[in-house]
């Protein structure tokens, strides 16, 4: 079970590509959130037009799905014919539908979408699937990724949390998970009527749910050095970076990261 990151900034993030990974077992891969700047992202990996099966949308604020347009606009023009899946919450398919159509506009996609609801969805390619709501703005749900296999062998789980202050939901979805992806948004705590993770509350999670490892990501423009000094003695959280590469396997002595792709659009002060 391969993770990549493809990006881990905030909305409005100078120098890092919006928050979204990208995982992959086998043949089969699943983007998980598509921002605005995510397309370009992928594009300079050079993918074919149907190398990822699946998107998984945690909510729908323009920093997680705006980039669908152009993917799949891009996607249809280079020849893509095989079926992708979308899976999102119900009450906001209608939005994902138009822009899925404005991909096209004035015709047809190529290629057919298969809409699949998220909090209904149990199994996605080689996982199980489960997901959880967190504490945001807008409905966001926290997903758990399971590889499916036999008990005997080492399996691979990963917890992406999407966008949102952590909830005992959340926090149980977490729980003994190989790698864990947490938004977090301020190293300072935020308080509970706050909509987004802080590094305070993070660690509260960690100890709690006690993942192998836990990536911090979605940070505030301009935070990333302080949230990274904060954690630095530490060896069970980090701060994740774009194109990173990790293993998300239980026998693995560690989660590895296996290479750094160099994402960034520019350098720049974190």
């Amino acid at each position: 079970m391969l993770l990549e990151i493809i990006g881990t900034g905030e909305a409005y993030d100078r120098y890092r590509v919006n928050a979204a990974v990208l995982v992959q077992e086998q043949d089969f891969r699943l983007l998980i959130d598509c921002g605005p700047t995510v397309p370009q992202a992928l594009w300079r990996r050079q993918l074919a037009a149907d190398a990822i099966d699946a998107i998984y949308l945690t909510h729908i604020h323009p920093d997680h799905a705006s980039g669908l347009t152009a993917l799949l606009n891009q996607w249809g023009s280079a020849g893509r014919r095989q079926p992708l899946q979308i899976l999102c919450q119900p009450g906001q398919q209608a939005h994902l539908e138009w822009m899925s159509t404005y991909a096209a506009w004035p015709e047809q996609l190529p290629f057919a979408i298969q809409w699949r609801d998220a909090s209904l969805t149990t199994e996605i390619g080689p996982w199980t699937l489960q997901t959880a709501p967190t504490q945001h703005s807008v409905s966001n749900l926290a997903l758990r990724l399971e590889q499916k296999g036999p008990v005997s062998h080492p399996t691979g789980s990963l917890f992406y949390s999407g966008d949102g202050r952590p909830t005992a939901a959340s926090a149980s979805l977490m729980r003994g998970c190989v790698m864990a992806m947490q938004e977090c948004f301020s190293p300072m705590e935020q308080g509970e009527g706050s909509h987004h993770g802080d590094l305070p509350g993070c660690l509260r999670q960690l100890q709690s749910a006690r993942p192998r490892h836990l990536l911090l990501y979605h940070i505030e423009d301009g935070q990333h050095t302080a949230v990274a000094e904060s954690i630095r003695s530490r060896v069970d959280v980090s701060v994740a970076e774009d194109g990173e590469r990790w293993c998300c396997i239980t026998g693995a002595p560690l989660n590895a990261r296996l290479d750094q792709q160099g994402e960034r659009y520019a350098a720049g002060a974190g």
